[in-house]
């Protein structure tokens, strides 16, 4: 529960290259906690392949989505993973990111470059509420603010 008594609730996708169990453990963990987690199944593999791969039976703290829209961007406290172009993505969202402390050591961790927090393999609720919390958005590294073209051009022609 986060203050208040609110539920967390994170967005968590499917990560191909990682061993099921690493990201089990961090699963289980939520679901402990009483975590919500809206699981972001990828369109490659079926749905049932993959809430398999992670030990997914049913319980009302999972909800499947298809698709990342609106309704459930409201809904979420955070998104977690590993390093994955879906967690790079969710920058521009500018919800909480939190990188999974794991074995998996391909590409460049976003925690590095502090667009993301990282969530350790012992933690507790007062860990990941602190990431949520303390999260600053860095939207505008990744995707810098253009200026109109009236400015542009005066900035070019002086």
């Amino acid at each position: 529960m986060q203050d208040g008594g609110k539920t967390i609730s994170i967005l968590l996708s499917f990560e191909i290259s990682l061993s099921p169990e690493e990201i089990s453990k961090y699963i289980r963990k939520f679901l402990f906690f009483g975590v919500k987690i809206f699981f972001k199944v990828r369109p490659d593999l079926t749905r049932e392949k993959q809430l398999k791969h992670y030990g997914f039976l049913s319980t009302d703290n999972v909800e499947v989505a298809e698709t990342v829209d609106g309704q459930i961007l409201s809904q979420i406290d955070a998104v977690v993973g590993v390093y994955s172009t879906f967690l790079s993505e969710m920058i521009y969202y500018e919800k909480p990111l939190i990188q999974l402390d794991c074995s998996f050591d391909l590409g460049h961790y976003l925690k590095d470059d502090n667009l993301a927090g990282q969530l350790p393999k012992e933690f507790n609720l007062e860990i990941l509420n602190n990431l949520i919390k303390n999260y600053h958005s860095q939207k505008n590294v990744v995707w810098p603010q253009t200026k109109d073209i009236n400015t542009l051009f005066a900035e070019i022609l002086n």
